[in-house]
């Protein structure tokens, strides 16, 4: 009889091979140096996490999830500076509210420790 984590499997199996047909049917391998960018994103990302693991371990888990939510404006201006996206108001609107939730926060423990 099928157990749950063989259920689980089984669909897993059959999803892939779905999902596989649709994705990579209009597949091109990258190039050499499209290679070697999908590599330096990846060694990025992983000093990124371990940083970030570090940072969850020396301090309050609270202050450096703030830090994390800075990844939005990040990505935001990167877009806007070097890729030239165009810029919505609701984007800039989501934008100041994340600034003035991470300054809101900073206030907030400053006036605990006083």
């Amino acid at each position: 009889m099928f157990t749950p984590y063989s259920t689980y499997g089984l669909g897993i199996i059959v999803g892939n091979q779905f999902l596989f047909s649709i994705l990579f049917r209009d597949w091109v391998w990258p190039n050499f140096i499209e290679w070697g960018l999908i590599l330096l994103l990846g060694g990025f990302t992983q000093v990124a996490q371990i940083t970030l693991t570090k940072a969850l371990q020396t301090d309050k888990a609270a202050n450096a999830t703030v830090l994390k939510y800075l990844g939005v404006v990040h990505a935001f201006l990167i877009g806007w500076l070097i890729f030239g996206e165009v810029v919505s108001w609701l984007s800039i609107v989501g934008t100041l509210i994340v600034l003035i939730g991470i300054v809101l926060f900073g206030l907030k423990k400053k006036v605990k420790q006083i």
